[in-house]
C-alpha cells in the first residue's frame, strides 16, 4: 500500500530531502510550503501523514495538526512535526495539538524514514531526537552528500 505524505515546510529543501528519502519505499510525497495552503491540499491530496513545520507562513505546524485533528473528516491522518534543533520546542503546543510525534532537524534520510513508518504503524510516540554525528556519517553517497550541502547552503557537490 502506498504511502501518502504531504510535506508541510517553507524550506524546499527541506521537501526535497524528504522526497529523496522516500524514492525507494511505496510512498507518494507532495510538498507545499504554507500550513494554510497544507489544509487545502488535504482533501484533494488525501495524505496518509503530515509532515509539519512548527514554523512556517500560513498555520505553522502545531496550528495546522489541530485543524486536522479537529476536522472529523480528516481526524485519522497522522501528524509529524518538524521543528528545528536551534529553536525551544514548545511542548505544551505539541500535546495540544495531539500530533503523533515530532523529530528535530536537520535530519538523516533513513531516520524520517524509519519515523514515518513507526508513526504509521503506530510504534513509537517517543520523540526521537535525529541530529547528525559527523559529517563523514551523512557522506555516505552522492545523494546526501548533495542533501547536507544544501542544508549548510552550499551548492551541490558534483557527482562521482
Amino acid at each position: 500500500m502506498t504511502i501518502r505524505i504531504l510535506v508541510a515546510d517553507d524550506s524546499i529543501t527541506i521537501q526535497k530531502i524528504v522526497a529523496m528519502a522516500f524514492e525507494n519505499e511505496d510512498a507518494e510525497v507532495e510538498g507545499i510550503g504554507d500550513g494554510q495552503e497544507a489544509f487545502d491540499k488535504v482533501p484533494d491530496f488525501k495524505p496518509d501523514i503530515v509532515l509539519a513545520d512548527v514554523d512556517m507562513p500560513g498555520l505553522d505546524g502545531f496550528e495546522l495538526c489541530q485543524k486536522i485533528k479537529g476536522n472529523p473528516e480528516f481526524a485519522k491522518i497522522k501528524v509529524l512535526l518538524l521543528a528545528s534543533d536551534f529553536e525551544d520546542f514548545d511542548e505544551d503546543r505539541f500535546k495540544e495539538c495531539q500530533a503523533e510525534n515530532h523529530i528535530s532537524k536537520p535530519f538523516k534520510s533513513d531516520d524520517i524514514v524509519q519515523m514515518v513508518l513507526q508513526v504509521m504503524t503506530g510504534e513509537s510516540a517517543v520523540e526521537t531526537d535525529v541530529l547528525p554525528d559527523s559529517v563523514e556519517e551523512k557522506m555516505t553517497s552522492p545523494a546526501l552528500r548533495n542533501c547536507w550541502s544544501l542544508l549548510k547552503g552550499f551548492p551541490p557537490i558534483p557527482w562521482e
